[in-house]
C-alpha cells in the first residue's frame, strides 16, 4: 500500500471541483437557456404564422401552460446557477478551512442535480405541451381558404389563367341570340 497524502489529494480535488463547476455551469445552463428561450420565441412565431386567429384553436390551456413552463425554465435556470455556485463555494470554503466533509459535499451535489432535474423536466413538459397543441390544431384546421393561386403580378407562374369576365348582352325579345365573343388566350412566357 502506498501512503496517500490527503491534504494534497483534497487540494487537487478542490481544483478539479472548481473546473467542473465552471464547465458544468457554462454548458448545461447555457444550453438549457438557449433551448427554452428558442422554444418560447419560436413557438410564438410559428403559432402566429400558422394560426391567424388563435381563438379558433383548441386546447389553448396547453399553449399557455407550455409557455409558462418555458418561461419558468428560464427563471429556474438563473436561480439554479446562483444556487449551485453558492453550494460549490461552500464546499471550497470547507476545503480551504480544513473542515471538508465528504457527505456534505455529496448532499450538496445531489441538491444541484435535483434542481437541474426539475428545470430539465419543466423544459421537456413545456415543449411537449407546445408540440401537442400545435400538431393537434394543425391536424384539425378547417380549410376555409380557397385554393391558393399565386399572384401573377409578382411574376409567379400559375397553372390556371385568371378568369376573364365575359360580357354577353341579353337578346331583346324577338331577336335571335348571338354567340359570345371569343375569349383571348393567355400569353405563355
Amino acid at each position: 500500500m502506498e501512503n496517500i497524502n490527503y491534504d494534497d489529494s483534497l487540494k487537487a480535488f478542490r481544483e478539479e471541483l472548481i473546473k467542473i463547476n465552471e464547465k458544468s455551469n457554462d454548458n448545461f445552463e447555457k444550453q438549457l437557456s438557449y433551448i427554452s428561450a428558442g422554444s418560447l420565441g419560436g413557438s410564438m412565431v410559428i403559432i402566429e404564422k400558422i394560426f391567424k386567429d388563435i381563438n379558433s384553436t383548441e386546447y389553448k390551456g396547453l399553449l399557455i401552460f407550455g409557455w409558462v413552463l418555458l418561461g419558468g425554465t428560464l427563471l429556474l435556470n438563473m436561480f439554479s446557477h446562483l444556487y449551485a455556485s453558492r453550494l460549490h463555494n461552500k464546499t471550497i470554503k470547507e476545503i480551504n478551512d480544513n473542515h471538508y466533509n465528504f457527505n456534505n459535499a455529496v448532499n450538496r451535489n445531489k441538491k444541484i442535480s435535483n434542481f437541474n432535474g426539475v428545470t430539465l423536466t419543466a423544459l421537456l413538459i413545456g415543449i411537449a405541451f407546445l408540440l401537442f397543441y400545435t400538431s393537434y390544431n394543425i391536424l384539425n384546421m378547417k380549410n376555409d381558404k380557397p385554393n391558393y393561386q399565386p399572384d401573377q403580378t409578382k411574376g409567379l407562374p400559375s397553372s390556371q389563367p385568371p378568369p376573364q369576365p365575359i360580357y354577353q348582352p341579353k337578346p331583346e325579345t324577338g331577336q335571335p341570340s348571338s354567340p359570345p365573343p371569343p375569349v383571348p388566350k393567355p400569353n405563355k412566357q
